[in-house]
């Protein structure tokens, strides 16, 4: 049975990252900073009408004038 997303697959060796960089939208095994250290999202240029034709309505990404935005967790 495979490990959920963000599952060390060995408990003794894994790396505890200090940043960790999502490219174009966050990932499902982003679960906490325990996992991915301060998350940040960047964009690779993925236009609107991508998101729409997988059926996320409503994405506008955060950028303003930046290429590189910090996430929290809630």
């Amino acid at each position: 049975m495979p490990k959920p997303a963000g599952t060390p697959s060995h408990p003794h060796y894994h790396i505890h990252p200090k940043w960790t960089l999502c490219l174009g939208a966050p990932k499902t095994g982003c679960r906490s900073r325990a996992i991915t250290g301060e998350l940040f999202l960047t964009d690779i240029g993925v236009p609107r009408q991508c998101w729409r034709r997988v059926g996320v309505k409503g994405w506008g990404m955060p950028w303003g004038s930046e290429f590189l935005v910090g996430l929290e967790y809630v």
